[in-house]
């Protein structure tokens, strides 16, 4: 299954809401999603910009 930068904010979002920001680093995120660095990195080139789209993202939904 292909994962878009979607999936990677959805999962993001979920640790998130679910355990708080402690959870929320990119080592739990990559288990979560069963995927590497790599494809994360490829997706978002650096961490702090997807935190705050998680952030965004969680006060529409």
């Amino acid at each position: 299954m292909r994962r878009t930068r979607g999936d990677w904010l959805d999962a993001g979002f979920a640790l998130l809401r679910e355990e708080g920001e402690h959870a929320l680093n990119l080592e739990r995120l990559c288990g979560q999603m069963s995927l590497t660095r790599g494809s994360f990195y490829h997706h978002f080139g650096e961490c702090p910009s997807t935190g705050r789209r998680c952030c965004r993202r969680g006060r529409t939904a």
